[in-house]
């Protein structure tokens, strides 16, 4: 459990490195779960690139992640 809290928290942090508009797009899609589509539709962007965005987002994540995590 306290494991758990621990990472969780530092997915906090990570989430806080990004700008504005970068993490009301993955809370878009990831946390609110809402398709591609609409978030497209609702953000007046293209698909294809919130979709590459999205992408890009989450690997920079886990990267720093597993950076933050190596002693």
């Amino acid at each position: 459990p306290e494991d758990v809290a621990i990472e969780r928290c530092g997915q906090v942090l990570l989430l806080h490195e990004l700008s504005d508009a970068d993490r009301l797009l993955l809370e878009m899609r990831v946390i609110l779960g809402y398709p591609f589509r609409e978030i497209a539709s609702m953000l007046e962007a293209p698909e294809g690139a919130l979709r590459i965005r999205v992408h890009r987002l989450l690997s920079r994540l886990r990267r720093s992640q597993e950076e933050k995590a190596q002693p």
